[in-house]
C-alpha cells in the first residue's frame, strides 16, 4: 500500500485535469466522491509545485503528497460505500482430458478449498 501510494503522488506534479478516459470512468461514481477526488486534485497539484518552489526534493515531496493523499482516500471511504453484491453461486469451470480422450467441462465449486474465503 506504501508503494501505491508513493507511485500515485508522482502524478500530482503536473497541472490538473480529468481526461477524455477519466471523465468516462467517473460517470459511474456519485457526485459527492468526484468532488472529493477534484479537491484533492486541486490542492496536491498546488502542494506539489509550492514545496518544490521552497526548494525541497522532489522525493521529499512526493512522500509529503502521499501522505496528503491518504487523508483524502480515508475521506472517500467515509463518504461513500458500494453496494454489497450477493453472491449465489461461487466456482470456476474446469476442463480436463478423460481416460477415453475426450475433452469434459465440469463446474467445481471454490467454498472448500484451501485459501478462499466468502465471509
Amino acid at each position: 500500500m506504501r508503494r501505491l501510494l508513493a507511485e500515485a503522488a508522482w502524478a500530482y506534479q503536473g497541472i490538473p485535469r480529468i481526461g477524455r478516459q477519466h471523465a468516462y470512468r467517473q460517470e459511474a461514481l456519485p457526485k459527492v466522491v468526484c468532488d472529493i477526488a477534484w479537491k484533492a486534485q486541486l490542492r496536491l497539484t498546488a502542494r506539489f509545485r509550492r514545496l518544490v518552489a521552497r526548494g525541497k526534493a522532489k522525493p521529499k515531496v512526493a512522500t509529503a503528497t502521499a501522505r496528503e493523499l491518504t487523508g483524502f482516500i480515508w475521506a472517500i471511504a467515509r463518504e461513500w460505500r458500494p453496494r454489497r453484491v450477493e453472491i449465489r453461486r461461487v466456482g470456476m469451470t474446469c476442463s480436463f482430458v478423460d481416460r477415453s480422450g475426450g475433452t469434459v467441462t465440469r463446474w467445481r465449486t471454490l467454498e472448500g478449498v484451501k485459501g478462499v474465503s466468502f465471509g
